[in-house]
């Protein structure tokens, strides 16, 4: 899985799951079995770049989709046709 389609999943389930705050490496490795921490990290820093995100102050791999990303979604349907 290359890095757009595993950002695609996240920002989805992200979507899907709006009021859950999700820690997205310990996801990544259960759920789709990426245990690249480095391109996990890559792509939580890249939401919260853009503010698609909010994350807990003490944990920055724990994110809730905030509205921008759910804007995001809404237009564009996904992270690759942004």
């Amino acid at each position: 899985m290359n890095r757009n389609q595993l950002f695609d999943k996240i920002l989805q389930h992200r979507y899907d799951n709006p009021n859950m705050l999700w820690i997205l490496p310990s996801w990544c490795e259960n759920a789709l079995q990426i245990t690249d921490r480095n391109i996990v990290k890559s792509i939580v820093d890249e939401l919260n770049e853009r503010d698609w995100v909010t994350h807990k102050t003490n944990r920055s791999f724990s994110v809730m989709i905030n509205y921008n990303g759910q804007q995001i979604i809404e237009k564009y349907g996904s992270y690759s046709s942004f």
